[in-house]
């Protein structure tokens, strides 16, 4: 009896840690997310002062274009087109090093 009260005990530790985890990385996406939110709107506030149109390919059928007529930052995913102020957490993530990418192209132009 008291063994299997031990193997209660030791599942609901492990389901207590796995919910711990899972919180922890959430939490960390989130900040994560708010970090790059930010840098776009810097990003899109310092374009907007002329910066011509910039694509730049994230892969073969993913690409991340600067349009500055509507001065605004565009994610296209073959024929899908969205604004990038609506693409999830997640994505905003992995296209953050291709803002800085974008930047040092648009710096390198000036040069």
């Amino acid at each position: 009896m008291h063994q299997s009260q031990s193997e209660f005990e030791k599942g609901l530790n492990e389901l207590y840690d796995i919910r711990l985890r899972k919180e922890r990385l959430r939490r960390e996406n989130e900040e994560n997310a708010m970090i790059v939110k930010k840098e776009i709107k810097l990003l899109t506030l310092m374009f907007s002062d002329g910066i011509k149109d910039i694509s730049l390919p994230l892969d073969e059928n993913e690409v991340l274009e600067w349009d500055s007529r509507s001065r605004r930052l565009i994610y296209h995913k073959g024929e899908v087109s969205r604004f990038i102020e609506t693409v999830s957490n997640d994505l905003l993530i992995k296209i953050r090093p291709f803002l800085k990418m974008m930047v040092s192209q648009v710096r390198e132009s000036y040069v």
